[in-house]
């Protein structure tokens, strides 16, 4: 499963700001294949899964939805 925190979490969270699950989908695969290719210490692709998770500003959500914050904060 990869290294985990003492909670038993991915050891890096990515927070993924879209307007719809599609475009979250889209994003997450292109910053894995970045953090695969082009990483601090590039990873094999198959083990990102066990090493980092895609959520949203809370972290029980797959992604935030972009219209919401910039209607909380304004864009």
């Amino acid at each position: 499963m990869g290294p985990r925190d003492p909670r038993g979490r991915p050891l890096l969270r990515i927070v993924c700001f879209a307007e719809a699950p599609a475009d979250a989908r889209v994003g997450s695969g292109l910053g894995d294949r970045i953090l695969a290719e082009e990483g601090p210490d590039p990873v094999d692709a198959a083990r990102l899964p066990g090493l980092r998770a895609w959520t949203g500003l809370d972290s029980a959500l797959p992604f935030t939805k972009l219209q919401t914050t910039c209607a909380r904060r304004g864009c």
